[in-house]
């Protein structure tokens, strides 16, 4: 998880997926269980799959 630097009740998270497929199946449903905790702390503004390029922390 991520905070803005200008604007603290900004988070950002961030999450590695086996597969694109295994992240389009889960949140294939609107509100995955997994996630409904966080709907606590604020509310989700977008969901997007970016693919890397290259892995760095190994």
């Amino acid at each position: 998880m991520l905070r803005a630097s200008e604007d603290e009740s900004e988070i950002l998270t961030v999450a590695r997926w086996d597969s694109l497929e295994a992240w389009k199946n889960f949140w294939g449903n609107k509100n995955p269980e997994q996630m409904q905790g966080m709907g606590k702390l604020g509310t989700r503004i977008s969901v997007e799959a970016f693919e890397e390029i290259e892995e760095h922390t190994r």
